[in-house]
């Protein structure tokens, strides 16, 4: 097996990828950790390469058109709570928050958030879409399981989930990372109607 190599941020060895600039974070046998510098006017053309990829984002827009655009397909409008998010996106990032996507041959197939609720290791995970017009078995738990890890290596005792019942594939992720269904009196949108939490046990939860 090959040496797994991971650098500090102020360490990490600086690339150019068609024309994007690059920090490589990790390398291993198979996967990848690169934080891209994207600026305006920059475009990776579809590619390959032997590592599966997985992305996070520190300040940018894209992930909330690709929600928006997940939102609207399945309910017809966002709505307050969503335009709240995404308008303190930034915010949230700069506070703890991370988000995931699953990206394969330059197109993303899945996202996920992970944000922290206060200060007393409560965290949301939210806004996990997929990508209607493509394949994507397997990328929605990819970037849920990259959500979970965040926040858990960042403090987080209890997880918690807000949905809705008719996105079946969703609470099936759910429920396969062991979350347990809760009533609310108050699930904060209109299209809210079940709510999900995570106990994180003590030997996981991150001192």
């Amino acid at each position: 097996m090959k040496e797994r190599t991971i650098v500090k941020k102020a360490d990490a060895k600086k690339k150019t990828f068609k024309g994007v600039n690059l920090d490589s974070l990790a390398v291993g046998e198979k996967s990848m950790v690169t934080k891209m510098n994207y600026i305006i006017g920059n475009h990776a053309t579809e590619h390959t390469h032997p590592h599966e990829q997985c992305g996070y984002v520190i300040s940018g827009k894209y992930f909330i058109q690709f929600n928006t655009d997940w939102i609207e397909d399945n309910f017809g409008y966002l709505e307050d709570e969503d335009l709240d998010t995404f308008h303190h996106i930034d915010d949230s990032l700069k506070n703890g928050a991370m988000i995931y996507f699953a990206v394969e041959n330059g197109n993303v197939l899945a996202t996920c958030m992970a944000k922290p609720l206060g200060d007393d290791g409560l965290w949301e995970l939210c806004k996990l879409g997929s990508n209607k017009h493509l394949p994507h078995k397997g990328a929605g738990s990819a970037v849920f399981e990259a959500a979970i890890n965040w926040a858990i290596m960042h403090g987080a005792k209890k997880l918690f989930i807000l949905s809705n019942s008719k996105l079946k594939a969703a609470v099936h992720i759910y429920e396969k990372y062991g979350f347990h269904e809760i009533k609310l009196e108050d699930y904060e949108y209109v299209r809210g109607d079940i709510a999900f939490e995570y106990m994180v046990p003590c030997g996981e939860a991150s001192s």
